[in-house]
């Protein structure tokens, strides 16, 4: 018999940040098994750690998260027109009824009994519900065929995080690409044990490091990296003893940027005498057929939101 998950916080409440931060949420895990091209483990272990109680953080988060959920009405409306049965959402917090670091927030539960009214959640809980993903993407690279299981990796790992608190056999991606065609597409995705076995390993090593104060080592080669090292969580004015290793590597740092000032300051030179030689023409033929073509272009003013991160700097 399936066990229920249990209930817990109403979706984006304080409670429901607050659980999120001794909890890992299906979002995060493909991040935690290291299978994120926008996060991996090191990422994760400072948004638990350090965003407890950092109102500032938390505030940037919850926009963030509502701003990536503006549509999500409109395209589960369009999936259950697909789809028929019942549909319920909004969904809370769902944790695992054994594993308590591990939770999920549907965007919906399905199923395909008709429901005449109105119940709780509890009640919907024991009906053969599949959790239901909201998606929406700019571009349809990553997505293949309707149908297929052809999603963005991250979004198979969340499926199935979303399948392992749920008990569920099947959990459907509703994914709305390019907003003009409104055009929503369905990619039912299966249970997989063995993902699920390895997630629960994955995520259960983290949340003992959160609790031990035990960072894991962060990828180098993560394009995010620097973004998530350099993130602010406080400056004292301890002073501490640096390594060898560390004095090498900042004078390699030096090194490359006075060679990156020197490329930098040879590729605007060269762009200076081919724009001079063009004139005020906007194409320019070469020799060998390619062809050089400019245009003016407007900048639209851009604000910068408020942020806080960390400078870092050598003085002699």
């Amino acid at each position: 018999m399936r066990e229920l998950p249990i209930i817990g916080p109403k979706a984006y409440t304080k409670s429901w940040w607050k659980k999120r931060n001794t909890t890992i949420g299906a979002s995060e895990a493909s991040a935690v098994m290291g299978l994120s091209r926008y996060s991996q483990p090191y990422d994760v272990y400072r948004k638990k750690a350090f965003t407890a109680g950092n109102e500032y953080l938390g505030a940037v988060r919850e926009k963030a998260f509502r701003r990536g959920h503006a549509l999500e009405e409109f395209v589960l409306n369009e999936y259950h027109l697909l789809v028929g049965g019942s549909i319920r959402y909004p969904v809370p917090m769902l944790i695992h009824p054994k594993y308590e670091f591990m939770s999920a927030t549907p965007d919906a539960l399905w199923t395909d009994v008709i429901l005449s009214r109105p119940v709780s959640m509890q009640a919907i809980l024991k009906e053969p519900y599949i959790p239901v993903d909201a998606k929406t993407a700019a571009r349809s690279e990553g997505f293949g065929e309707e149908g297929t299981e052809e999603i963005p990796q991250e979004y198979i790992i969340q499926a199935q995080q979303q399948m392992a608190v749920t008990g569920a056999s099947r959990c459907d991606m509703a994914v709305l690409i390019d907003g003009t065609n409104y055009n929503v597409r369905l990619y039912p995705i299966l249970r997989n044990d063995d993902i699920i076995g390895s997630m629960v390993s994955a995520e259960h090593e983290l949340m003992e490091r959160i609790k031990d104060k035990n960072p894991p080592e962060p990828d180098w080669a993560h394009p995010r990296t620097y973004d998530v090292v350099r993130q602010i969580s406080g400056v004292t004015e301890e002073a501490v003893e640096m390594s060898s290793e560390a004095s090498d590597l900042w004078q390699e740092i030096e090194q490359l940027a006075q060679k990156k000032s020197e490329i930098e300051s040879a590729i605007k030179t060269k762009r200076a005498k081919v724009l001079y030689e063009m004139g005020e023409a906007g194409v320019g033929s070469l020799p060998d057929g390619r062809r050089l073509v400019r245009k003016k272009i407007k900048r639209q003013a851009k604000e910068i939101a408020a942020c806080e991160y960390v400078k870092l700097t050598c003085q002699k």
